[in-house]
């Protein structure tokens, strides 16, 4: 079992448009985790797809760009963390970490792909920032915590139109839980029965007039 350094002059890290950098060597199996130096700036399309016993990666502050299924099929991938420097994550960038427990989207991605975390079974803990659009998200696969739904909820709450109807896409597979977990006015938790309590599904359709989700 191997962790890898890429540093000195590898300002991007990334395979062909269907196999990674490590696919069919060594590493692809072996790879346990990975430190990118702080010259690297681009995590390209497919660079550390199928490594299966990955669990870690450090990204530096300076990346801007998370490929296409960069880390697609990492299947051992618990930690990651993602720096404010990142502005765009490629569709299927996470698909089928099925390790994957928590990520937090930083405020300073503007671009994120389709597909990005299905097949992520083991996501509970989901951080957004404020004005995120959701068009493309998937989290219908993961298992979102109660707190991650709530905190889906209250970001969304202020905003209308299309961009709020994406939500339907995004956690459509939670809306039977949804309907058992109550906020007040606020977006804070209360107790079933609490004067003014609504639903999640009700408090983000109430927010936002435009919001239907399917049976």
């Amino acid at each position: 079992l191997y962790n890898i350094t890429i540093y000195g002059d590898a300002y991007n890290v990334g395979g062909s448009s269907t196999a990674g950098v490590f696919t069919n060597s060594n590493y692809q199996y072996a790879l346990l985790k990975a430190y990118l130096g702080e010259k690297v700036t681009s995590i390209g399309n497919y660079a550390f797809y199928g490594c299966y016993s990955l669990t870690s990666v450090t990204i530096p502050s300076g990346v801007t760009r998370i490929g296409n299924s960069a880390f697609n099929s990492c299947y051992s991938l618990t930690l990651v963390t993602i720096p404010s420097s990142v502005t765009s994550i490629g569709d299927y960038a996470f698909s089928n970490c099925y390790s994957l427990t928590s990520i937090t989207i930083p405020s300073s991605v503007t671009s994120i792909g389709s597909y990005v975390f299905t097949g992520c079974y083991a996501l509970t803990d989901f951080v957004l920032y404020e004005d995120y659009n959701f068009s493309g998200l998937d989290l219908s696969s993961c298992a979102l915590s109660d707190e991650s739904l709530i905190d889906i909820a209250n970001k969304l709450k202020d905003n209308t139109g299309t961009t709020v109807n994406t939500i339907i896409f995004a956690i459509n597979q939670h809306r039977t839980r949804m309907n058992t977990i109550y906020l007040d006015a606020n977006g804070a938790r209360v107790p079933y029965g609490t004067a003014g309590a609504v639903s999640i599904l009700a408090f983000i359709q109430n927010k936002n007039w435009t919001v239907s989700f399917s049976s």
